[in-house]
C-alpha cells in the first residue's frame, strides 16, 4: 500500500468516528427503551388472549346451564315457553357468576381485576364497559339454532341459549405505556340440542307393573243367612241319604225293587234341594266380589320378589294362569297367593254348565233345569253349596285414598254406605269416548266394568238376575254406560308401576326434546319378549289365558309335574320409525300399530301401548334401534344417540328364547357396534329390588365394576347410566315429575352441547 492510501483511509476514518459513536449510542438508547415497551406490549397482548380465553370458559358454562335448563325446565308446553326462557336466562346467570368465583383467582392473575358486579343489561340491551375494573355486562338471548338469529323467548323457534359477556379489565402496565387504564374482553357462546336421531328402548316387560296396587278378588254368587243355612241343611239332608244309598248297594240286603224305591226317593229329595235353591238364590242372593289378598302385585305374588319379577299382568292379557304355576312353586309364592280358580271364571264368562263338576255325578249338566244367566257363578246352578273357592279376578286400585293408605278395600262391601272418599269418577281423555264420566264405586265396579258388564248391551242381560240385588243396594249402577270397559283400563294404566311413572317421564322427555331440538328426529322400539316390528296388527286379547290352546289346562294335579305357563296371546306394542318430533298433546299421527284406526297424539300412542306384558329382550331392542338408524338417511353433522330404559336384565337372546347368558352377551355385541358407529347407548334403571339393582349395575354401565361391560361403558362416546333408587319409584298417579322423568333429563341436559 502506498503512503498515499494509507494516509486517505486515516483521515477517513479520523473524520467519521464521532457520527459513528452517535449512531451506536443512539441505537444502543433506543434498544433500552424499545424493547421493554415491545416487551410489555406483547405481554399484554398475551395477557388480553389468556383473559378471553377464560371469558369464553365462563360463557361457555353459562350458555351450556341455560341450555340444559331450556331442556329440563318444568315449563315446556307452547304457553309456558316465556317462563322456560326466564328459567334457563337465570340458570345461565348463577352459572356465569359462580364460575367466575371459581376462577377469580385465576383472572385475577391473568386479568390484574376480578370480577366485582355481572349486570344484565336484558334481551335487547346494548353491553358497554364499564367505569372501574372487574365490571362485567352481560346479556341472555333465544336463539333459532337453524340460522342462529335471536327470536322472541316465546317463538317456537327459540331453541338454544346465546351468553354474551363484556369484562372490564386492566392493563398490567397501562400507566407506563400511558394507555388507557381499562380495557373491553368480549365473549359470545351459545349452546343448545344438536342435530339429533334420538332412538328410545322402553321395556314392557311383565315386571314393568310390578308395583301397582292391586286386589285379588273371588267373584261369587252368596245367598245370606238364614237362607244360606237353610240351603246348607237341605245339602247336608240329601248327602246324608245318598250316602245311606250307597252303603244299601254294598249291602247283602240288596234288591232291585227296594233300590228303585230308595232311588225315587233319593231323586225326589235332590230336586226338592234343588228347588229350595232356586227359590232362594232368586230371591235372597246374590252377586259378592271377596277380596282374597292386596297389595302391590309383586306382594301378592312373592315373598320376597324374585329377582326377574313377575309376568302376572295388571291389565289384559293379565296371564292369570301364571298364579297357579306360583303357587306350585312355593318356595317363591306368597303363602297367603289364592290360587287362580281358571275353571269358576271360565264358567262365569261362558255359561258352559260342563266346566265345574258338582257331587256324586249330579253336576250342572243334570241341575235339574234351573236357568243360567249370562256369566252366573258355577254354585248358582251347581249342585253344591259351597261358595267357589280361590281367585277370579285382579284388579287395579284406580283411587288416591287405596294408593296412599293401606286399606284393603275401595269401598264397604255390603249393605252399607260406601266409606268416605271411595266413591270417584273418571272422565275419559282419550277416544274412543273421549269426554264422557264414569263412576267407579267399591270393587264391584272395577271388576264388572273390567270384564266389561257395564256396556249397556251386556248390562241389560245381567240387570234382572245376576246384578239385582247388586244394583238395588247401590254396589252396582242402574243403568250401563258405553265406555266403562275402555274407561276402567285407560284408568288403571295411570295406576299401573313403575309403567305409568316411566311413561309419564317419556312423555316430558319427548315434550323437552321438542321444545329444546334445532332439529330432531326421535323413534321408539317397545319390547318384552320379543321387540316391537312395524306393522304388527291387533289380536283379540282374551279375559283369561285357560281354555287357550296356546296355556296349559288348568286342572292339574298339584303333585304332578306341571309345565308353567306360555303367556298371554299377543297385543299390539308399540313400535314409531324416526321422525321430526311434534306437539305431543295436540298432533295427530297415524295409529302406530294399525294405520287403518283413528289417529293418535304421541302421547295417547305412549299411553296405549306401553303396558306390561312377557319377558326382558334387551339385546332385539338394541338391534332394532341400530336397524332403524342405519336405514334412515342421516343429516350431516347429526348425533345418532340410544337411550335405554328397563326394570330389569335381560332374560331372553335376540329370537325370543329363554336365555340369560345369550341375552347378556348379544346386548353387549351390540353396544360394541354402536361404540363402532359413534352412537352412545344412555342406560336409566329402575330396579324394584335390591337383588335386580346389583344386577343392573354392571349391565347396564357401571363403569366402576371391574369388568365394565355395561351397555353404556361399552358404547362409550359420552353415554352415562342413570340408576333409579326404588324407593323413589312408586306415584300415586300419572302426570308427576318423579325420579325416573329426573333420569330421563340428566339424559337430555347430556346432550346439550356447544354450537356456535
Amino acid at each position: 500500500m502506498t503512503r498515499f492510501t494509507k494516509t486517505r483511509i486515516d483521515r477517513r476514518l479520523s473524520s467519521r468516528s464521532p457520527l459513528g459513536q452517535g449512531v451506536i449510542a443512539l441505537s444502543a438508547l433506543v434498544g433500552l427503551i424499545l424493547i421493554p415497551i415491545i416487551g410489555i406490549f406483547s405481554f399484554e397482548i398475551a395477557r388480553y388472549q389468556a383473559g378471553v380465553q377464560q371469558l369464553e370458559a365462563n360463557t361457555d358454562s353459562a350458555a351450556l346451564a341455560g341450555a340444559a335448563m331450556l331442556v329440563t325446565s318444568r315449563f315446556q308446553k307452547p304457553t309456558d315457553r316465556l317462563r322456560r326462557f326466564e328459567e334457563a336466562e337465570k340458570a345461565a346467570e348463577n352459572a356465569f357468576k359462580s364460575t367466575f368465583a371459581s376462577t377469580g383467582g385465576q383472572l385475577n392473575i391473568i386479568l390484574g381485576s376480578t370480577l366485582t358486579s355481572a349486570v344484565n343489561v336484558g334481551r335487547g340491551g346494548r353491553l358497554q364497559i364499564g367505569s372501574q375494573a372487574g365490571y362485567c355486562q352481560f346479556k341472555v338471548e333465544a336463539i333459532n339454532p337453524a340460522n342462529f338469529q335471536v327470536v322472541e323467548p316465546d317463538s317456537a323457534d327459540a331453541k338454544a341459549v346465546r351468553f354474551t359477556a363484556l369484562f372490564t379489565g386492566k392493563p398490567a402496565f397501562g400507566r407506563f405505556l400511558q394507555l388507557n387504564n381499562l380495557v373491553p374482553l368480549y365473549s359470545k357462546s351459545t349452546a343448545g340440542v344438536p342435530i339429533l336421531d334420538v332412538v328410545m328402548c322402553f321395556d314392557i316387560s311383565g315386571s314393568m307393573d310390578d308395583s301397582t296396587r292391586v286386589s285379588m278378588v273371588n267373584r261369587k254368587w252368596t245367598v245370606p243367612e238364614p237362607e244360606r243355612s237353610q240351603i246348607e241343611a237341605a245339602w247336608l239332608q240329601y248327602k246324608s241319604a245318598r250316602d245311606d244309598f250307597d252303603r244299601f248297594l254294598r249291602s247283602p240286603g240288596y234288591t232291585r225293587e227296594e233300590c228303585d224305591s230308595r232311588r225315587a226317593s233319593l231323586v225326589s229329595q235332590f230336586n226338592d234341594y234343588l228347588n229350595l235353591r232356586k227359590t232362594l238364590a232368586l230371591s235372597k242372593g246374590r252377586l259378592d266380589w271377596a277380596q282374597l289378598e292386596y297389595g302391590t302385585l309383586a306382594d301378592c305374588v312373592f315373598t320376597p320378589l324374585e329377582p326377574n319379577g313377575s309376568t302376572i299382568n295388571c291389565l289384559f292379557p293379565q296371564n292369570l294362569n301364571v298364579v297357579n304355576y306360583t303357587k306350585l312353586r312355593m318356595n317363591a309364592a306368597n303363602p297367603r297367593l289364592p290360587a287362580f280358580n281358571c275353571n269358576e271364571r271360565y264358567f262365569q264368562e261362558t255359561g258352559d254348565r260342563n266346566a265345574v263338576s258338582g257331587s256324586g255325578g249330579l253336576d250342572c249338566a243334570t241341575g235339574g233345569g234351573v236357568a243360567i244367566p249370562p256369566s252366573a257363578p258355577s254354585n248358582y246352578v251347581c249342585a253344591c253349596p259351597n261358595e267357589p273357592e280361590g281367585m277370579t279376578d285382579i284388579v287395579v286400585h284406580c283411587d288416591q285414598q287405596v294408593n296412599t293408605k293401606p286399606q284393603p278395600i275401595f269401598g264397604t262391601i255390603g249393605p252399607m254406605p260406601m266409606g268416605p272418599g271411595s266413591r270417584f269418577s273418571y272422565t275419559k281423555k282419550r277416544n274412543p269416548y273421549k269426554g264422557q264420566t264414569y263412576s267407579f264405586d267399591g270393587l264391584g265396579y272395577l271388576v264388572e266394568a273390567a270384564r266389561g258388564n257395564l256396556e249397556p248391551q251386556r248390562f241389560q242381560q245381567l240387570q234382572d238376575n245376576l246384578f239385582k240385588k247388586a244394583i238395588e243396594i247401590g254396589q252396582l249402577p242402574s243403568q250401563g254406560q258405553t265406555g266403562y270397559q275402555q274407561a276402567y283400563l285407560e284408568l288403571a294404566s295411570k295406576f299401573c308401576q313403575p309403567a305409568a311413572a316411566t311413561v309419564d317421564a317419556l312423555e316430558n322427555f319427548y315434550q323437552a326434546l321438542q321444545g329444546a331440538g334445532s332439529d330432531v328426529r326421535f323413534g321408539l322400539v317397545s319390547y318384552e319378549t320379543l321387540s316391537s316390528p312395524p306393522g304388527l296388527t291387533e289380536k283379540p286379547i282374551p279375559d283369561i289365558a285357560s281354555k287357550d290352546e296356546d296355556v296349559p289346562n288348568c286342572a292339574y294335579d298339584i303333585n304332578s309335574t306341571y309345565p308353567g305357563p306360555s303367556g298371554p296371546l299377543k297385543r299390539p306394542i308399540l313400535y314409531m320409525d324416526l321422525a321430526t318430533l311434534k306437539d305431543p298433546d295436540k298432533d295427530l299421527i297415524p295409529d302406530p300399530t294399525d294405520a287403518s284406526k283413528p289417529d293418535l297424539t304421541i302421547n295417547e300412542a305412549f299411553e296405549t301401548y306401553l303396558i306390561a306384558l312377557r319377558a326382558t329382550n334387551t339385546a332385539a331392542s338394541l338391534k332394532q334401534a341400530l336397524d332403524m338408524l342405519d336405514k334412515s338417511p342421516r343429516k350431516v353433522f347429526a348425533r345418532q344417540v340410544i337411550i335405554l330404559i328397563t326394570d330389569g336384565v335381560a332374560t331372553r337372546d335376540v329370537n325370543g328364547n329363554p336365555s340369560t347368558s345369550l341375552g347378556y352377551s348379544q346386548s353387549r355385541e351390540f353396544a360394541r357396534k354402536a361404540n363402532e358407529r359413534q352412537i352412545p347407548i344412555f342406560t336409566v334403571g329402575v330396579a324394584q329390588n335390591a337383588a335386580v339393582e346389583s344386577l343392573q349395575k354392571p349391565f347396564l354401565g357401571d363403569e366402576q365394576t371391574p369388568a365394565a361391560e355395561g351397555l353404556a361403558t361399552l358404547s362409550g362416546n359420552g353415554a352415562r347410566f342413570f340408576p333409579v333408587n326404588r324407593n323413589s319409584i312408586i306415584a300415586p298417579g300419572g302426570g308427576q315429575v318423579n325420579a325416573i322423568s329426573q333420569a330421563f333429563l340428566q339424559v337430555a341436559r347430556s346432550l346439550v352441547q356447544l354450537i356456535e
